[in-house]
């Protein structure tokens, strides 16, 4: 028995032994595998050997070009592709302008023949009827003007013309005069946009009260489509009233616009007020608002007495660059008294520039006569040089605010084309009474030839035997002169870019440049850069530092714009931006244009470092100092630098301050390179 209790504690000892000699194998073998390890680290971060052997100041990027092909949005490309514009080294994308028409039609018709009617309900006016064909769907606006002069046969109440379309009244406007018989003229307008095929517009006429005579003695249609335009037009029969005695918003009247390109723009804002709708004896102003920005002229008229038929029309053409705009109707009324608006249309009809003559003026100078034939407003008077034989939209607007000296008879006009009057364009308008506002309009259209033009507005007294002076206090007279041909030619293209933000950070950029290298073949038309603004969804130059395109020499040319603290409007967060190269508008030759080079570039206060792998391995450094005596900064980096390797690294978001400066880069293995500047 203690033989047996003697063994096992033998095999318990042996057991231990054997369990001792275990750890310690494992523990030496760790040993030695720690120290080989340590060995190996220690072998790797002696054989590392990464210098920094250069560091220096960058204040722009490269170039970043385009990745895919332009798109072309006038005009054609011609050869190459857009891997040719990448480089400036010769080999180059060709693109020539393409042709583009400018498409319109026009219908017009003016009559003195007297008619009359006592209807309260829309009667055909039998002068007043246009027959059309349209090739294509069309935007059109109408414009008809129909009145009376001082002595025909006109109740008080006035009367109220419509303009019918296809046997559809469309639109409305009304108004009275002075008293029996006194001049009483009325204008209304539409636009719309009609399909392909015939159509009948016809202007239409009533009395205000239903079994008074009313009549029209004079008036003018007229009627012009065009198939590629921007168009904006609303018409709306929300009633809405003001007692303000400054211009305040019309909220039935407002027109948002978008272009493509720089446009003339041609507006007309018509209002009114049907008999028994508040109205004061003074009557309303109304004006127009371009970008915030009211017109300087104004125009005004008054009714036969209170709650009487009232309407008044104003006109504008200016040229609209690329971009979004909002045009807005304004009246207003005298203080304290209340003015109303049911009805009102407000047309923005837009062309490219180039393809049409247009001239504009307003004035705000008074002028008076008291002469009864027609007489020079020599505030109206617009000179115009047409290259084309041309349809020629003329409108001439005069009138006079509350407390001008004005007759209660009234005043007529008309205008006056290269000296000779156009009888038939004559409107006549007597107000409530002396010294009560009082406005007319006058429409004319002709097909006038190429060569130089005077267009005058004139006016007279509807009472002139008898001496009554008549002003004109504010007015607008415009001529619209769209080419009978107007075959042109066109460039327009845009390609897509990509800054690489990962490298220059948008917070670290200074602004943007754009730079085109290109021959063409006409020296005599300037070619444009834009970019897209994403703010206004439109391409634009606006903030450039040149906007005023570039003149080819034929040869081979660079052209560069720099888009100065504006950038930020023309580059979305992930670094896109979109650029457009554009002739200087329609012409008649036929241009072609290489394209060499085109490209966008960052301007920056940035910092390059070179830095060399002289080792037998891989580098991988992971943070960089930069300092000086006032400077101490660190900043993370996440490079791998191959044995034998040089590597340029660009931080668009470190600025080098003033020397002497230490930068030192850190290793993965806890290695040190130095940098220090001279």
């Amino acid at each position: 028995m203690k033989r047996l209790k003697r063994d096992k504690r033998g095999v318990s000892n042996a057991i231990v032994v054997m369990l001792n000699l275990i750890l310690i194998v494992v523990i030496v073998a760790n040993v030695v595998l720690w120290s080989y390890q340590m060995n190996q680290f220690d072998w790797q971060r002696i054989q590392e050997n990464t210098v920094i052997s250069d560091v220096a100041r960058i204040t722009n990027s490269s170039w970043f070009v385009a990745q895919n092909e332009h798109m072309v949005n006038m005009g054609s490309r011609i050869s190459g592709t857009y891997t040719d514009t990448q480089a400036i080294d010769g080999s180059f994308e060709t693109f020539r302008e393409g042709l583009i028409t400018f498409e319109h039609g026009c219908a017009f018709k003016s009559s003195d023949t007297r008619v009359s009617t006592t209807s309260g309900i829309p009667v055909n006016d039998s002068e007043a009827v246009l027959n059309i064909s349209l090739d294509t769907g069309s935007y059109i606006f109408i414009i008809y003007n129909a009145g009376n002069k001082e002595g025909s046969a006109e109740d008080q109440a006035g009367k109220g013309c419509a303009i019918n379309v296809d046997g559809e009244d469309k639109a409305f406007s009304w108004q009275s005069p002075y008293a029996v018989d006194s001049a009483d003229s009325v204008t209304v307008v539409w636009a719309t946009f009609l399909s392909a095929g015939s159509h009948t517009i016809q202007g239409k006429f009533f009395a205000n009260r239903a079994g008074y005579t009313v009549g029209i003695d004079t008036r003018q249609i007229m009627a012009y489509w065009f198939s590629t335009i921007v168009a904006e037009y609303v018409r709306s029969t929300v009633s809405i009233t003001t007692t303000s005695s400054t211009p305040v918003d019309d909220t039935e009247a407002v027109l948002n616009i978008t272009l493509d390109e720089d446009s003339v723009a041609f507006i007309i804002y018509n209002v009114g007020n049907k008999r028994g709708s508040l109205e004061p004896l003074e009557g309303k102003g109304i004006t127009l608002n371009v970008d915030g920005s009211d017109i300087a002229s104004k125009e005004w008229q008054s009714p036969y007495g209170n709650q009487d038929a009232n309407s008044v029309t104003v006109v504008y053409a200016t040229v609209l660059t690329i971009g979004s705009h909002t045009v807005k109707g304004r009246f207003f009324s005298l203080p304290g008294q209340t003015t109303t608006i049911d009805e009102r249309q407000l047309i923005v009809f837009c062309f490219p520039a180039n393809t049409i003559t247009y001239g504009f003026t307003e004035s705000t100078t008074s002028v008076s006569t008291d002469s009864g034939t027609p007489v020079d407003d020599t505030e109206a008077i617009l000179n115009t040089t047409l290259t084309t034989s041309s349809d020629s939209l003329i409108i001439y607007v005069g009138g006079n605010s509350y407390g001008a000296t004005e007759n209660r008879e009234g005043k007529g006009i008309l205008v006056n084309v290269d000296g000779a009057d156009e009888s038939n364009s004559s409107s006549w308008q007597a107000p409530h009474s002396w010294d009560f506002a009082d406005s007319v309009i006058s429409l004319w259209n002709k097909q006038l030839a190429a060569g130089s033009h005077t267009i005058q507005g004139r006016f007279s007294s509807n009472l002139g035997s008898l001496k009554p002076t008549v002003t004109i206090s504010h007015r607008q007279l415009l001529i619209l002169a769209f080419p009978k041909s107007s075959a042109n030619y066109r460039l327009d293209l845009n390609g897509v870019f990509a800054v690489d933000v990962s490298i220059y950070p948008l917070d670290y950029i200074q602004t943007i440049e754009i730079k085109l290298g290109y021959r063409a073949d006409d020296a005599g038309e300037k070619w444009y850069l834009k970019a897209y603004n994403w703010s206004s969804s439109a391409f634009s130059e606006n903030g450039f530092n040149s906007t005023g395109g570039h003149t080819p020499t034929t040869g081979w040319d660079y052209y560069t714009v720099n888009l100065t603290d504006q950038w930020g409007s023309y580059v979305t967060n992930n670094g896109t931006t979109y650029v457009k190269v554009a002739d200087e508008g329609a012409d008649s030759t036929q241009t072609t244009i290489d394209i060499d080079f085109l490209a966008v570039r960052v301007v920056i206060d940035g910092t390059k470092f070179t830095f060399q792998n002289k080792g037998s391995l891989t580098s991988h450094l992971v943070s960089l100092w930069v300092n000086n005596s006032t400077h101490h900064q660190r900043y993370d980096v996440n490079i791998f630098v191959n044995s034998g390797h040089i590597m340029y690294y660009i931080r668009g978001d470190i600025s080098l301050p003033n020397k002497p400066y230490v930068v030192k880069v850190v290793t993965e293995r806890g290695n040190t390179a130095v940098f220090s500047s001279h």
